[in-house]
């Protein structure tokens, strides 16, 4: 649809983007809402890769939204310039991992909340490379045990508290 010579409304247009790797163009495609020639409202992006993006769009920039990556990671959240930015998500399939929390120019903080399905642990606190890393909290949700402490490299250390299903408690 056009409105004053440029692309309104709903629609779909296939961009032409140089890929590196191949040196060579490949077609992405977007389908959704325009406004005044910018993608504006909602829509979904494929690229080549298998890359998918389906959300908010302002001023042909992602604004909120899911982008599924083509390595299986997943972004649920907050986007501005085009980067993660704000209150987000991201699944790490392989690794099992998911990463809640603020992000900051496609960076996440070093505050968080990481889930290890594999382990059936939640962390919470500060993190380094999605690692446990400074004061947190670490709960097991197979044995039911709560420990309160200090980490380095997703390793307890120094002073500490577990809490134990039944309720017991070791302090040290």
């Amino acid at each position: 649809m056009f409105k004053d010579g440029k692309r309104s409304g709903t629609g779909e247009m296939i961009f032409n983007q140089f890929n590196d790797l191949l040196n060579d163009y490949q077609p992405a495609k977007f389908v959704g809402e325009w406004k005044f020639n910018k993608r504006n409202g909602q829509g979904t992006m494929t690229w080549p890769d298998n890359s998918k993006f389906e959300g908010e769009w302002s001023n042909d920039f992602r604004v909120f939204g899911k982008l599924e990556m083509p390595d299986h990671n997943i972004y649920e959240g907050f986007f501005k310039s085009d980067q993660f930015h704000g209150v987000g998500k991201i699944h790490y399939e392989r690794e099992g991992l998911v990463y809640e929390g603020m992000f900051s120019e496609g960076l996440a903080s070093n505050i968080g909340k990481v889930t290890n399905k594999n382990l059936k642990q939640t962390y919470i606190g500060e993190i380094e490379e999605l690692r446990q890393h400074g004061v947190g909290i670490l709960i097991d949700h197979g044995s039911g045990m709560r420990y309160e402490g200090e980490f380095e490299d997703d390793i307890a250390v120094g002073e500490g508290t577990i809490i134990y299903q039944n309720g017991d408690t070791y302090q040290g």
